[in-house]
């Protein structure tokens, strides 16, 4: 009874894991292609790189989390007496504020999904241009980066 209920939980949340796992491996191979059709040196590729782990790294936020027991705790009694009730039924409870923080991620990866491309014109178009002692494409890599790290650490601290 436990692994079937295990395996169709798991079937049945493919759909919202797969652009996790596929995101990265799309944005390497347009990456491979790019390269492959330029002649220029790795390290030009490295603010490209920094911008898709950047952008990566916000896939597995916009996954819905489960209510776990300090976030009950906050809530008032007939209301959690109420959404066990409904978890033992099935049904998923997703709460207001996880819901709209899914959907900035989700904007945040489109508008990121943008930088990265603009680290890989500034790589392959102007590959020696320099701002602030930095190459160019390294900057549209940090950009993404941090926006990463910084949504990571505020879904943890949901």
């Amino acid at each position: 009874m436990f692994i079937w209920r295990f395996t169709t939980k798991w079937l049945t949340s493919i759909p919202e894991r797969l652009p996790m796992y596929l995101y990265p491996l799309f944005l390497v191979l347009i990456e491979v292609l790019l390269r492959s059709l330029s002649f220029l040196d790795a390290q030009t590729f490295i603010g490209p790189t920094l911008a898709a782990i950047g952008a990566s790294l916000i896939l597995p936020l916009t996954i819905q989390r489960p209510l776990t027991p300090e976030k009950l705790k906050k809530m008032p009694k007939p209301i959690v007496k109420q959404l066990i009730t409904m978890q033992q039924q099935g049904m998923s409870v997703q709460l207001t504020s996880e819901k709209r923080f899914i959907q900035i991620c989700w904007t945040c990866i489109l508008v990121l999904t943008l930088i990265w491309v603009w680290a890989l014109y500034l790589a392959i178009k102007f590959p020696h241009l320099f701002w602030w002692n930095t190459p160019s494409n390294y900057i549209p890599g940090f950009i993404n980066f941090f926006i990463g790290f910084v949504l990571s650490e505020i879904r943890e601290g949901m």
